[in-house]
C-alpha cells in the first residue's frame, strides 16, 4: 500500500462533520485536518506557522494526501477551520485510535499498565472576566474563569488516551469520571493526586475493571490520620512489606525511596467508611534526599496512598513504588513537553472551542511523535523529531499509520 492509499484509508476511518456550507468549501475538511496535523508534528505551533508550512511543502503534501487543494491557505482559514470543528468529534479521533493503538500492539497490552489522571490549564489563555461583585471588578488574575483540562495518560506507554475540559460550575472529579468511562481499564492501575481521591473516581475505576492507587492527604483528615498512625503502630510491623529503590541521581539531588505496604484491614471499617468496599492496600513512601553539591540532608518526605490492589499480590510494595513513580511521568513526559516543545503556555486565544481543539491537536501530535521517535537515531528528542518531520513529512505519515491502522492493514 503506497502513502496516498494509506492516508486515504486513515481518512475513511475518521468521522468529523463539516459545519460549512457545501457550495462554499474551498479546502476539504479531512485533507486539511491531516495537513494541519502533519504541520503541527513538524513544529508549527500556530496558525501562522501552518500557513507557511502549507505553502513551502504543498507539493509534498499533495503527493501524500488525496484531495489536497492546490491553493495556499491563510492563517485565518486555518483558525476558522480549527475553531469550527466539533470538540466531541475531534476527541473521538483521539480516543478511538488510542484504543486501537493499544489493542493492536501486544507489548502494550501484556504489561500491567499505569494510567495517570491529572489536570492542567494553559497559562497565557485570555480568560473571560467574571461579573463584578458588590460593584467591584476583580483585578486578581486568579479570579478569572479559567479553562481547565484533565488528561488520562498511559504513562507506561507514553500515550495520551483522552482529555476532558472541566465544565463551568463543576469540579475536576466529574471530568475524571467522564474520561474513565470511555475506556476498559482491565490490567491497568489508575493513579491521581489527592484532589481526585474521591469515591466517585474510585468507583468508576472499579466499574471499568481497573485498580487504583490514589494519593491520600488531609482532604480526608480522619482517614489520613488513621493511616499515618497504622504505619507507626508497632503491632502492625509483622504485616508490613517493604521495597527500597536504588539510589537516584538527578536535578542536583541524590535520592532514595522506600515504599511500605500494609493491608487495609488494619484500619477499622467505621474509619474507612465507603473505602472499605474496595480498598485493599495502604502504601507509605519515604523519600530521603541529599543536595548533591553541598551534601545537605533534606527532611524526609512522607506520603500515603490508598489502593485497591490485593495485598497478597507478589512484590506488592515494589509494584506500589512503580505506580507512584510512574504517575509523575504525566508531568515530565506530557505537561512539560507540551509547555516547552509545543509552547502551550504561550497560547493566547479567546475562542474556547479553538482552545479545546488545539489542546487535542497537541496531544494527537505528541502521540504521533512518540511513535516516530523509535524510527530515528536512539535518544532523539521530541524537538529533534519535529525537526526531522519538517524536512520529511512522510515520517509523520508513518507515525499516523501506526496510530490509526491495525497491524494487518498497516
Amino acid at each position: 500500500m503506497d502513502a496516498k492509499e494509506t492516508i486515504s484509508q486513515m481518512m475513511s476511518k475518521v468521522s468529523i462533520n463539516d459545519q460549512r456550507m457545501e457550495g462554499k468549501v474551498k479546502y476539504p475538511l479531512l485533507p486539511t485536518i491531516f495537513a494541519i496535523i502533519i504541520a503541527w508534528c513538524a513544529g508549527c505551533n500556530s496558525c501562522v506557522m501552518v500557513e507557511s508550512y502549507w505553502k513551502y511543502n504543498k507539493a509534498k503534501l499533495k503527493e501524500l494526501i488525496e484531495g489536497f487543494p492546490d491553493a495556499d491557505i491563510s492563517h485565518d482559514t486555518v483558525n476558522r477551520i480549527m475553531r469550527n470543528i466539533v470538540f466531541s468529534e475531534f476527541h473521538e479521533f483521539l480516543v478511538e485510535f488510542s484504543k486501537r493503538l493499544i489493542e493492536t500492539n501486544p507489548q502494550m497490552v501484556d504489561v500491567k499498565r499505569v494510567l495517570s489522571l491529572d489536570g492542567q490549564t494553559p497559562k497565557a489563555i485570555e480568560y473571560a472576566k467574571r461579573e463584578p461583585s458588590l460593584g467591584k471588578s476583580p483585578a486578581d488574575r486568579r479570579l478569572y474563569d479559567r479553562l481547565y483540562f484533565v488528561t488520562l495518560q498511559d504513562t507506561t506507554n507514553g500515550i495520551s488516551l483522552g482529555v476532558d475540559p472541566v465544565q463551568d460550575k463543576e469540579n475536576e472529579n466529574k471530568a475524571c469520571v467522564r474520561l474513565l468511562d470511555l475506556f476498559d481499564l482491565s490490567n491497568a492501575t489508575v493513579t491521581c493526586d489527592a484532589l481526585n481521591t474521591q469515591r466517585s473516581v474510585a468507583e468508576k475505576i472499579i466499574e471499568k475493571n481497573g485498580d487504583y492507587c490514589l494519593a491520600l492527604k488531609d482532604n480526608h483528615k480522619s482517614l489520613a490520620k488513621a493511616v499515618r498512625e497504622a504505619f507507626g503502630n508497632p503491632e502492625f510491623e509483622e504485616f508490613i512489606q517493604q521495597f527500597k529503590s536504588e539510589v537516584e541521581k538527578g536535578h542536583g539531588r541524590i535520592e532514595t525511596r522506600t515504599v511500605f505496604a500494609l493491608p487495609a484491614t488494619v484500619i477499622k471499617s467505621r474509619i474507612l467508611k465507603d473505602w472499605a468496599k474496595d480498598c485493599n492496600t495502604l502504601f507509605m513512601t519515604v523519600t530521603e534526599s541529599i543536595n548533591a553539591k553541598y551534601g545537605n540532608n533534606r527532611e524526609p518526605e512522607v506520603r500515603f496512598f490508598l489502593s485497591s490492589l490485593c495485598f497478597d499480590t507478589p512484590d506488592i510494595a515494589e509494584f506500589g513504588y512503580r505506580c507512584i513513580r510512574e504517575h509523575w511521568r504525566i508531568e515530565n513526559s506530557l505537561h512539560y513537553v507540551l509547555d516547552m516543545d509545543f509552547g502551550q503556555d504561550h497560547m493566547q486565544m479567546k475562542n474556547r472551542n479553538l482552545i479545546k481543539n488545539i489542546e487535542l491537536l497537541n496531544r494527537i501530535s505528541l502521540n504521533i511523535l512518540r511513535l516516530v521517535q523509535p524510527m530515528l537515531k536512539k535518544g532523539t528528542s521530541i524537538r529533534m523529531t519535529r525537526y526531522a518531520i519538517n524536512f520529511d513529512p512522510s515520517l509523520a505519515l508513518k507515525g499516523l499509520a501506526k496510530y490509526m491502522l491495525t497491524e494487518e492493514n498497516a
